[in-house]
């Protein structure tokens, strides 16, 4: 089974089946993902008992600050400074 992460809808359905007390393993096959698959996802985004909408901003959070550090010239107010500055003498403006 390939990788694919947990969209917004099947972490809302993964709240409600456990609330349901239903098997974790069940869960797995009704989601269609692998059973370590949910607990991962249990694992990363439970704080106490499973809440969908604080595992999407937590994993929106996580995204973020993952992707920010390919962004350097938006990080950086130098190399933002010098980009600038640099291009303004190339193109003579």
């Amino acid at each position: 089974m390939p990788y694919k992460h947990f969209t917004p809808e099947q972490r809302n359905e993964l709240s409600i089946l456990l609330r349901a007390k239903v098997k974790k393993k069940e869960i797995a096959k009704l989601l269609n993902k692998d059973r370590t698959t949910i607990w991962r996802e249990l694992k990363r985004n439970s704080y106490g008992k499973y809440n969908a909408r604080k595992a999407k901003q937590l994993t929106k959070q996580k995204r973020i600050k993952t992707n920010a550090r390919f962004k350097k010239i938006d990080n950086n107010q130098w190399l933002r400074c010098s980009c600038l500055f640099f291009s303004l003498i190339y193109y003579n403006l």
